[in-house]
């Protein structure tokens, strides 16, 4: 803390300027920003009909969850997305064409924007 006190005279009359509680520089840091995709695992699809299926996941941090999939790996169609932040993902996958194979990726967005993908899997509906 430093304290300064002035005192001026003009013409007979006296004025004072006092300054108190003034600090040294502060210094301050901050986290790296965070660049490090969520990782996905236990990528999994359930529920299996005709029509539709359940598509699971984990993350390794809370992010939002959505689903590619498609005939092929260009994919072509996504689930809704859940804006959630959450370690375990579900997302329900409808509208499906009886007996065909598709493919599907399970993608995740944390907080920082950081998007993690993972890789392809397939499952057939049922006939």
């Amino acid at each position: 803390m430093v304290e300064l006190v002035v005192t001026l005279g003009i013409i007979g009359v006296l004025a004072s300027i006092a300054v108190v509680n003034v600090s040294p520089k502060q210094h301050f840091t901050t986290a790296p920003p965070d660049t490090t995709p969520p990782v996905i695992s236990s990528v999994a699809a359930s529920g299996i009909t005709r029509t539709a299926a359940t598509i699971t996941w984990t993350t390794n941090e809370p992010a939002n969850a959505r689903v590619d999939y498609g005939l092929t790996t260009a994919y072509g169609s996504q689930s809704a997305l859940r804006a959630s932040l959450l370690t375990t993902h579900t997302r329900n996958l409808s509208g499906l064409t009886r007996n065909t194979t598709y493919h599907y990726r399970a993608r995740s967005t944390d907080a920082s924007a950081n998007l993690g993908l993972s890789g392809d899997f397939t499952f057939t509906t049922n006939p």
